[in-house]
């Protein structure tokens, strides 16, 4: 890409111009670099046809073990634990989903796999991945020296963003491959615009501080605003608030929220899966909230954050009869529900 010129090159040798770009290129799964991670048997998961390989991999006898404790590798032990002979989940944090739900909930989610029959190892990494003749993986060893017997290892430990090829184009890159943009998806350079994973934009939920979010749902959103926006209609400035939801074990967690916390409030029965968590900042505001089994609660945040409205604790306290009393504080229709 030559963004003085105005042209992009494909990888077939054809040359495009264009008057304005919208770049939206997205992420790959990326393994760490682990001595064997390149053996037969070590993959990651992102696509749908990253999900059918590993199901060919998958047998009643096979040994799985899945690293990281995100969403991803969260997903993927979830999925096959009942398919395989068993299934470990390595995890260098205490607890699963610790940058997003917190150790209080996170060591709920770690139970609630364990009772599940995951084998969970946590504050461990893998050093090395062995195989045999054919190359195939046989076991990983851990931080400890302890070798686990594993015949498929998926790697759910992080993404790159797909940017490499914008190198010299013109556009400025951060040092992670993503790039800036302003209110209106706009770079900093004239006519290109960005949206998606790649997106380094303002959280609308954030007091419009930039941020790289990955999710699907916001990278639609993206397009929208990016499209109108490059139509020259009136511009729409971008209110992004983050929404995330996973189904574990037939159990519904959504999030939606994003910034550092120092509090959690949780409100109902962790125990037994519904729950509210808030996620509350030195200034006592709820930058966050996690939910399992409590719909639409954290919808209802999400409504209220992109309403431009905050939450404080003195609201979560503010009826001792009811917990969820400042969800009247949304509106539709210019009345309140």
């Amino acid at each position: 890409m030559n963004c003085e010129e105005k042209t992009l090159q494909l990888s077939n040798d054809a040359t495009l111009k264009y008057d304005k770009i919208f770049i939206a290129t997205g992420c790959t799964a990326s393994k760490p670099p682990i001595k064997g991670s390149d053996l037969k048997g070590v993959v990651v998961v992102r696509e749908y046809d990253d999900v059918k390989e590993i199901n060919k991999l998958i047998k009643p006898e096979t040994n799985l073990v899945c690293l990281g404790s995100s969403f991803i590798a969260l997903e993927a032990a979830q999925s096959w634990v009942k398919k395989v002979q068993s299934t470990t989940l390595v995890s260098r944090t205490e607890f699963p989903l610790m940058a997003s739900f917190g150790p209080v909930v996170g060591e709920r989610v770690l139970r609630l796999f364990r009772d599940q029959g995951v084998t969970s190892i946590m504050n461990s990494g893998i050093v090395e991945i062995l195989g045999n003749s054919d190359n195939q993986v046989t076991e990983v060893v851990l931080k400890d020296g302890t070798k686990i017997p594993c015949d498929v290892l998926i790697m759910g430990t992080g993404s790159k963003f797909n940017t490499e090829f914008l190198t010299g184009s013109g556009l400025p890159l951060n040092h992670n491959g993503s790039i800036d943009t302003d209110l209106y998806l706009k770079s900093l350079v004239d006519d290109v615009y960005v949206g998606g994973d790649i997106a380094n934009a303002p959280v609308y939920a954030y007091n419009q501080e930039r941020a790289a979010i990955g999710h699907y749902q916001l990278a639609q959103y993206h397009g929208r605003v990016a499209a109108l926006n490059m139509v020259g209609k009136s511009p729409e400035e971008l209110r992004a608030v983050p929404f995330f939801f996973t189904m574990l074990f037939g159990k519904g967690f959504r999030y939606s929220g994003y910034g550092a916390y120092s509090d959690v409030v949780i409100e109902g029965d962790l125990e037994n899966l519904k729950f509210v968590a808030y996620f509350l900042n030195e200034q006592d505001k709820v930058v966050a909230v996690a939910s399992c089994g409590r719909d639409p609660i954290v919808a209802q945040f999400a409504e209220l954050k992109s309403q431009g409205k905050s939450l404080h604790r003195k609201d979560l306290q503010e009826d001792a009869s009811d917990p969820v009393a400042w969800t009247k504080k949304l509106k539709v229709l210019g009345k309140c529900i």
